[in-house]
């Protein structure tokens, strides 16, 4: 019902820890206060667009991240207050950097459209 989860700038031996996200489950989201859930986003456009692969969380969830460190944008150190993050919704996919959702699929050999298809029931 809870994860928590260390955040990396990638995948290789020299990523950078850019922040922290905490994954819970819909009955814990539901539980939470209306000003807390605010907070909280939804993993359901992630998965149901086949951006979000994670095969050991078998329900919908919710998180909350904080970006520590935005080296994306150059920072050497960890800069500034520490960033609520939100993830891409239909509404904004404009903010989905494909070329990185491409680079993905061929790393792990994933194909974003097959999981998309399969997933169009997700509530």
């Amino acid at each position: 019902d809870f994860l928590q989860c260390a955040v990396y700038g990638s995948d290789d031996s020299t990523a950078r820890l850019i922040g922290v996200e905490y994954i819970v489950s819909g009955n814990i989201f539901e539980s939470l206060s209306p000003d807390e859930q605010k907070l909280w986003h939804s993993h359901a456009y992630e998965i149901k667009s086949g951006f979000m692969v994670n095969p050991r969380v078998p329900e919908m969830t919710y998180d909350k991240f904080w970006c520590t460190w935005q080296t994306e944008i150059g920072d050497k150190l960890p800069m500034g207050w520490p960033t609520l993050m939100m993830s891409s919704q239909p509404v904004n996919i404009g903010v989905v950097r494909l070329e990185l959702v491409a680079k993905k699929n061929e790393k792990y050999n994933i194909l974003s459209e097959g999981l998309k298809k399969s997933r169009i029931e997700i509530e």
